[in-house]
């Protein structure tokens, strides 16, 4: 039997090596054994050595997976603090719009106070009245007064939504008017 050797260029591991010379040193005589292991060493020879940084498959998966799940991760997390923006400005757009709706109230209401208190003044007025005249322009005035507070009313009531039909400005019993049923 002709001894053969691995390629040239080919490094084998060393243990093999040394497994494959072991065997030639000890090879039979002549048998099935002599012709099985005659078969064997030329294979065992040719078999590349297994470097010692080359990972199994099993780490080769872990290696893979890791950076494929630190960008999820961080993908992930970008999405979550985006959306947290988004709440965050969302929020802040509901406090402005809920304090410009309260300025508007306070100002209906300020508004509102102050036309009840002419009414007031002007009821106090037409109850003073020495005249005939005197008495007439109050009572006009104070009429204008509670339409005014009314339409006031109405609005800071609807916060700040116009009537859905007009007012009447007729007095009671003028036949000419349209407004009175």
């Amino acid at each position: 039997m002709s001894e053969e050797r691995a390629p040239e260029g080919n490094e084998t591991d060393p243990f093999v090596a040394e497994l494959a010379s072991a065997s030639r040193a000890e090879q039979p005589p002549a048998g099935a054994k002599a012709r099985a292991l005659a078969a064997v060493l030329p294979e065992l020879e040719a078999v590349p050595a297994v470097a010692a940084h080359e990972a199994p498959p099993r780490l080769t998966l872990r290696r893979t997976l890791a950076p494929v799940l630190l960008v999820a991760v961080v993908l992930l997390g970008a999405a979550h603090l985006e959306h947290r923006r988004e709440m965050a400005a969302s929020a802040a757009a509901a406090a402005q719009q809920a304090a410009a709706a309260q300025a508007q109230l306070d100002r209906l209401t300020e508004d509102l106070r102050q036309q009840q208190a002419t009414v007031a003044r002007l009821q106090a007025a037409v109850a003073s009245a020495r005249d005939e005249a005197t008495r007439a322009v109050a009572e006009q005035q104070l009429a204008e007064a509670k339409r005014q507070a009314a339409t006031a009313a109405a609005g800071s009531s609807r916060t700040g939504a116009r009537p859905t039909k007009p007012t009447c400005n007729c007095s009671p019993g003028d036949p000419l008017c349209s407004c009175i049923p």
